[in-house]
């Protein structure tokens, strides 16, 4: 099969010169076309923009857009592809285009945008969603909701997330990995990922539950990475990173002794994929997280959940006391990169796409 990808990243320079500044790009587009690659398909990335350009290939038999948005680059995209009869896909792996959980939107919670912003974006991205052929989402609570939505598209495709596949080529020593964090002199890592200064409400509702945790264990250290604030409680026993560049994320995980992903029990978090306990479990790495549905579905070795905040600090210390386990780490790295293998996400992707082209 020839598959475009293609981004319509407001700022076309700074996307030309490091597309990698973009999880949501990196994990929906890239992933997918590199795997795609792997397999012998023909396989392009470019911008809506690029499409502009005379001598820029357009023999595809299906082109995806992430994340979808209208605008005049859109639409212009749009007619170009639809006068090479090439069908147009949306990819969406957030829920940000339902205006009845535009309140719900970790942006609008935490006051960085207006509940009106909130509904502007989401009336772009269903005006955009009406002149696609169909839509991929990165899982099924997505798709149910995208399937109710007014004027909703009549393909709905899954492609759930997957490791990264170039993570594979470049980290095959990870016994050693596993035991020089257990054998070293080190503090072992509690790790939590950021990604933006919109999760600050997730993080606060185990501040006090890790607090205890941090000080019961003076051989842990809670490493915080990305954008946001770190509750007051928490600044003697924390370090501080800023965001890291993709190029260098799979050694930032590769650290941790235990993945922390807390999430409020919201809708829009219920749509989230199980991205923080695909990366984490990578490498063999336990995630106590939330319980939103991905999470739930993820394999049991992956993840120690949470049920609400009172079970917070007895799954920290569960999941402190297996940590230790060798052959259970070793366990959960095999189960999930056999569950969450990027060639065989692809290939289900593909296998659904062939018959509707």
């Amino acid at each position: 099969m020839r598959l475009l990808y293609l981004s319509g990243a407001r700022n076309y320079l700074r996307f030309k010169i490091d597309p990698f500044r973009d999880p949501s790009f990196i994990y929906r587009l890239h992933n997918p076309a590199i795997s795609a690659t792997e397999l012998g398909h023909k396989v392009g990335i470019k911008h809506l923009l690029d499409l502009n350009i005379p001598f820029v290939d357009k023999g595809w038999d299906v082109a995806i857009i992430h994340r979808p948005s209208f605008n005049s680059t859109f639409v212009k995209a749009v007619r170009i592809l639809r006068n090479n009869n090439i069908p147009i896909y949306g990819d969406f792996d957030d829920l940000i285009f339902s205006i009845q959980h535009a309140s719900d939107r970790p942006s609008v919670k935490n006051g960085i945008e207006s509940l009106e912003q909130s509904i502007s974006r989401i009336n772009n991205h269903l005006k955009a969603i009406e002149l696609l052929t169909g839509v991929v989402t990165s899982n099924l609570f997505l798709a149910h909701i995208l399937s109710e939505i007014p004027n909703s598209p009549k393909n709905i495709l899954v492609m759930n997330n997957s490791w990264h596949f170039s993570w594979y080529k470049e980290n095959n020593k990870v016994e050693d990995l596993i035991n020089s964090k257990f054998h070293g002199k080190k503090k072992l890592q509690l790790n939590y990922f950021s990604g933006t200064r919109t999760h600050d409400l997730d993080l606060s509702i185990i501040s006090e539950p890790l607090y205890k945790t941090l000080k019961k264990h003076k051989n842990l250290v809670f490493v915080f990475i990305g954008k946001g604030s770190i509750p007051n409680s928490l600044n003697d026993r924390a370090l501080k990173y800023k965001k890291i560049h993709f190029t260098d994320y799979h050694t930032a995980v590769s650290k941790a002794f235990i993945n922390l992903a807390p999430l409020e029990i919201t809708t829009f978090n219920n749509a989230k994929s199980a991205l923080k306990i695909i990366e984490a479990g990578f490498f063999g790495i336990n995630t106590v997280c939330s319980p939103i549905p991905e999470y739930k579905n993820a394999p049991e070795i992956s993840r120690t959940i949470a049920l609400s905040y009172n079970e917070w600090e007895e799954s920290l210390e569960n999941a402190i006391e297996s940590g230790h386990n060798f052959k259970m780490t070793i366990n959960r790295m095999e189960e999930v990169r056999s569950h969450y293998d990027p060639l065989t996400t692809i290939k289900k992707l593909i296998c659904r796409l062939e018959p509707l082209l």
